[in-house]
């Protein structure tokens, strides 16, 4: 039985594994070709953490960022509204 439990153990931490976003799904994700501001903060083998920066209207001094979760081949984002600016 113990046996049993580390193989289905392993099956579900391998779906995790290979389910994990890459950079480019995260480009994809937000309908852009270009990955210029976006990069992954964090890889924790089994969901990543990735941020968008941008700015936006006639301030374009202001940098905002914005963080996303990717698990299981989608992505969750973190922050809300206009991100915070950098």
């Amino acid at each position: 039985m113990k046996v049993k439990r580390i193989y289905i153990v392993c099956a579900v931490l391998g779906v995790l594994v290979i389910t994990n976003p890459s950079r480019s799904s995260f480009a994809s994700y937000l309908h852009t070709n270009s990955t210029k501001g976006i990069g992954r903060v964090f890889n924790g083998i089994i969901f990543s953490v990735y941020s968008d920066k941008y700015s936006r209207g006639k301030d374009a001094s202001k940098i905002y960022e914005v963080y996303y979760i990717g698990f299981l081949g989608n992505f969750f984002k973190v922050i809300t509204g206009h991100g915070r600016p950098r």
